[in-house]
């Protein structure tokens, strides 16, 4: 780990307004919303763009010379001053062995703006202390504050915060320099979702969308795609009538029949419909929606879960992943609705791969990023 070669991954930091207080935040598309970084961390993260490893970095931050900051922050506010630079209207690029401030340079009364950039590259490579000093003197607002206050850190609370920005995607492998390890594989760990070692990924999100509408469920329900076993696996205690319908006549289906066939029940007959996993493999899931529609009670509901990385499965036909945006569109018909999101970049991985459930933590699991989503779930009500 002290040796191995790191990089920040590529990361726009920028001047916000955050209860009228101004910080240096991330700008990049971050599931974790712009997180501040204190001084420590910044200074880390400008090490590791220079030095790469854990050992060089703190060699270096130990050659500190405390006095540069000042210095630093001075040529900063200057650069800034002569060049106009507008506080709120800046941003820096850092990405290996760059470091970079750009920013909106007003021209002709007001009436013109461009780009200009400051290449603090080789300040930051001699000193380390850039992106500190930004923070303290500019957004802060403390510019007069003579010494600034620079963090002692000792190697193991470098570490540590290394290890934090590691986790949080800020810094990742040097290029080249990845280890797949198990991942570097022609085929997946297990082609069955996981079956063979344990449960798939998607069950674990089933499972926590059940929990959550389990006091909404109620009356008549049908479910397309399930079966009875299945059913009583949810524990829906206030449903009083449930029918599980499939194309495939089974001892555990009790009505064989198509979810685009409108005359399969009466308007307004039953009060929810389930849908687990089934949108995905209609080719028409519109007209499957409007049927679903015919059918409710007013206010009743559907309750739908649809994967978001998950291998093809062909059963009979895979056509779609709905993404969370597009599945809220589907039902944008009806009075209301409401997804929930599961995953996260691990997961989807370990969905992808056939890796189960019990081998990942709790924590890995329950992660939710946006970004990376395993499974889509959603509410509508009629």
């Amino acid at each position: 780990m002290l040796d191995k070669s790191y990089q920040p991954s590529y990361q726009h930091f920028k001047s916000i307004e955050v209860n009228r207080k101004k910080q240096l935040h991330f700008s990049s598309e971050f599931y974790t919303l712009n997180p501040h970084l204190n001084a420590a961390e910044f200074i880390v993260f400008e090490l590791i763009l220079h030095h790469k490893t854990i050992k060089k970095a703190h060699n270096a931050f130990q050659r500190f010379d405390f006095n540069d900051g000042k210095k630093i922050g001075e040529l900063i506010k200057s650069n800034i001053e002569i060049f106009n630079v507008n506080k709120n209207d800046w941003w820096i690029e850092a990405s290996t062995d760059k470091l970079i401030l750009h920013y909106i340079r007003k021209l002709a009364l007001n009436r013109m703006e461009n780009i200009q950039h400051l290449d603090f590259t080789a300040i930051s490579e001699k000193t380390g202390m850039v992106l500190f000093t930004i923070d303290k003197f500019l957004m802060t607002e403390i510019a007069d504050e003579k010494n600034p206050d620079v963090p002692i850190i000792t190697r193991d609370e470098f570490e540590q915060i290394f290890n934090k920005l590691v986790e949080d995607g800020i810094i990742g492998p040097e290029k080249m320099k990845i280890a797949w390890g198990d991942l570097r594989r022609k085929y997946p760990i297990c082609p069955f979702y996981g079956m063979t070692r344990g449960t798939p990924i998607d069950r674990y999100y089933l499972q926590k969308f059940i929990r959550k509408i389990k006091k909404e469920v109620t009356g008549k329900a049908i479910e397309f795609g399930g079966t009875r076993s299945e059913f009583s696996q949810y524990q829906f205690s206030l449903v009083n009538e449930y029918l599980a319908v499939d194309i495939i006549e089974t001892p555990e289906v009790d009505i064989v029949g198509n979810i685009f066939d409108k005359s399969l029940f009466k308007n307004n007959s039953c009060d929810s419909i389930i849908i687990f996993n089934v949108l995905e493999h209609l080719d028409n899931p519109d007209k499957a929606i409007d049927n679903m529609n015919h059918w409710l009670k007013p206010g009743g509901k559907i309750f739908c879960m649809v994967p978001n990385a998950q291998r093809v499965h062909f059963y009979p036909k895979d056509y779609w992943r709905f993404m969370p945006d597009g599945l809220a569109e589907l039902f944008k018909k009806f009075k209301k609705t409401h997804c929930f999101v599961y995953g996260n970049l691990t997961s989807t991985i370990a969905s992808l791969m056939g890796i189960s459930v019990e081998e990942l933590s709790t924590r890995e699991l329950d992660e939710c990023n946006p970004y990376y989503p395993v499974a889509t779930c959603l509410i509508a009500q009629k």
